[in-house]
């Protein structure tokens, strides 16, 4: 049931108490910021997301919706572990209780108001950001400073009730999609990244690791923390996807379990954890990875199997990722040819056969009939059948937020989670930063599998323009809860930089935890504020995803300096007497093409007389 709700967790008079759940210990941890999207407020003051301009008949967009969580301590210390609740995120219905003796069950628009809490956006900025690396210093527009939300709601995903019991096997399930593809291992063009068809011929053989996004399977490691995070009576399940894997994922069971995908499937997606996190399949997945990435093909399949064959109340897909779809050829990011260089040349190598056939756009016809009602209204994004989520890191040749799984995300209530990965630490990735990273955004997912407190706040810069068309707009700055004295658990930054606040955190000093929201471009918007373009690309609003994008441009166009060609996106000179050919591979000039001082000769230059 939408509507607003209200927690209050801390003061909300002038005394400072701290709220526990009555024969509990539950009680206020901190505050985690889960997502955000662009919003319309409509006439009656309520608001739903804008995921493409086209949404709820052309509606501006004019405000941000924050999805966040209050964490608690454990929910209870059942004697029976099947009864035992791993969800901490505090909803409406939760018995509590402040000070000694007054107790209050939280309820709807009751016991908090939007004064609780408190906006900060210091800073709106495009994407890329050419300091990151270095100063991280905002070069954009203010938002909002120490702003009251407009409104507060909790949108549950169960219709008329917010916390089933842990038991219940058919309150919630969750099939987690895991990226197989060869870029996780390396398996890539090693000067660009862009993923291979196979792990032979354009990859670096030997050094493949260093071009790899998780070369030690971190998302692995995060897929199990989140399991062990579910609910006893939760139903789950892990597939993989890839070039490697086949045209449709396939579930990570081993072969005891069925002959068939469809006897694992039965199987093992259920409520036994050690099928999937302590079975051989799932330890392979570390060293599996290969091909190119199926992903709408994927997302697809799972979609399908979570609304025809789950029959629980709420059903969660979580996408783990590190780029776009490259495998179907309606992909922008779809590479039929890969130049590799060998020494100082360059061989073309082919890989033109598509390796999904389920585009982006067929996927979204699959689901826009489950986005509507009957009389062909516009449902809440919790009402959808399944809800899809994604957490994309980046691979090397895909450094960009993906906006089609922003779009995704947003069309079916889900939440869109992106780590910048390429600029941790990578000298020790057993302990390093990225399963630091991983494993606190798959806890920040399972705190909103039941559903979100939603802060709205509006913001003008939206309505009236002033961000940069086709951007990926990053948010900085923090939001938090006032109360009586400061509780540093209370607020969570936005910013470039992260400490871990634990005895044996750990500090993570460019992961960028602004959250970052798509505004559209359209067919003849320049895209000038992007900055960070070569003189070997071209700039421009893509009509697919309406964001602001590079490619090359054609090979054997003159650089700026005049003296080297475009070539693979990349300025290249070849010397005197000599041309780039279409592989990039310095050929002769024709004998007798005047030079620098004479003519050339077989390559040379040879001075005249």
């Amino acid at each position: 049931m939408l509507g607003l709700i209200a927690l209050a967790i801390l003061a909300l008079t002038a005394c400072n108490y701290r709220w526990i759940a009555v024969l509990s210990t539950f009680q206020f941890n901190r505050l985690e910021i889960v997502s955000v999207f662009p919003a319309h407020r409509g006439e009656s003051g309520t608001y739903q997301r804008q995921c493409t301009p086209e949404d709820r008949d052309g509606a501006p967009v004019d405000a941000l919706l924050f999805s966040v969580a209050m964490i608690g301590t454990e929910v209870g210390t059942a004697t029976d572990p099947t009864e035992k609740d791993n969800d901490t995120s505090i909803r409406p219905g939760d018995l509590v209780k402040k000070g000694r003796d007054q107790r209050a069950v939280v309820e709807v628009g009751n016991t908090v108001t939007e004064s609780l809490f408190q906006v900060d956006l210091e800073c709106f900025e495009p994407y890329p950001d050419e300091d990151l690396k270095t100063t991280a210093q905002c070069q954009g527009l203010a938002g909002p400073r120490n702003a009251t939300p407009q409104k507060i709601d909790y949108r549950s995903y169960y219709e008329g009730e917010y916390r089933p019991a842990a038991s219940d096997r058919e309150a919630l399930s969750l099939a987690v999609l895991i990226d197989q593809s060869g870029s996780m291992k390396g398996f890539v063009e090693p000067e660009t990244g862009l993923e291979a068809k196979d792990k032979s011929n354009a990859w670096d053989s030997q050094n493949f690791k260093d071009h790899a996004s998780d070369s030690d399977g971190q998302r692995v490691s995060a897929v199990r923390s989140l399991f062990s995070l579910l609910n006893p009576g939760d139903r789950a399940g892990v597939f993989q996807y890839s070039e490697a894997v086949g045209l449709r994922p396939t579930i990570v069971c081993d072969d005891t379990y069925g002959a068939t995908e469809a006897e694992k499937r039965r199987n093992c997606f259920g409520t036994n954890r050690t099928i999937i996190t302590e079975s051989r399949a799932f330890s392979k997945l570390v060293q599996s990875p290969g091909g190119r990435t199926p992903l709408w093909a994927a997302v697809k399949d799972i979609y399908e199997f979570m609304k025809t064959s789950s029959t629980s109340r709420v059903r969660h897909i979580l996408v783990i990722n590190d780029g776009p779809d490259t495998c179907h050829p309606d992909s922008p990011d779809f590479q039929p040819v890969l130049l590799k260089k060998t020494g100082s040349s360059y061989r073309e190598y082919k890989q033109n056969d598509s390796c999904s056939d389920v585009s982006f756009e067929d996927f979204l016809a699959a689901l826009e009939p489950d986005l509507k009602d009957g009389s062909g209204n516009w449902l809440d994004p919790e009402r959808v059948p399944v809800h899809i989520s994604f957490i994309q890191f980046q691979a090397q040749g895909y450094r960009e937020r993906d906006a089609r799984q922003q779009e995704i995300a947003c069309r079916t209530g889900g939440h869109y989670l992106f780590l910048n990965s390429w600029d941790f630490s990578r000298t020790d990735q057993t302990q390093g930063d990225l399963l630091t990273a991983l494993t606190l955004v798959v806890q920040r997912f399972r705190s909103v599998m039941a559903g979100a407190w939603i802060l709205a706040l509006d913001v003008a810069d939206l309505a009236n323009n002033r961000l940069w068309p086709g951007a990926q707009v990053a948010a900085g700055g923090s939001i938090k809860m006032i109360e009586g004295s400061v509780n540093p658990n209370a607020q969570q930054e936005m910013r470039v930089g992260y400490v871990d606040q634990t005895a044996t955190g750990r500090n993570i000093p460019k992961w960028d935890t602004r959250l970052a929201f798509r505004v559209p471009c359209a067919a003849g918007d320049s895209c000038e504020w992007r900055s960070q373009v070569g003189s070997c690309e071209n700039v421009g609003c893509r009509s697919g995803d309406r964001t602001c994008v590079t490619d090359w441009k054609a090979d054997q166009t003159a650089c700026q300096d005049g003296g080297s060609v475009c070539c693979f996106g990349q300025c290249r000179d070849p010397g005197p007497c000599k041309t780039l050919n279409a592989l990039c591979n310095p050929v002769n000039v024709e004998n007798g093409t005047p030079c620098t001082g004479g003519t050339c000769t077989d390559g040379v230059c040879q001075p005249a007389g």
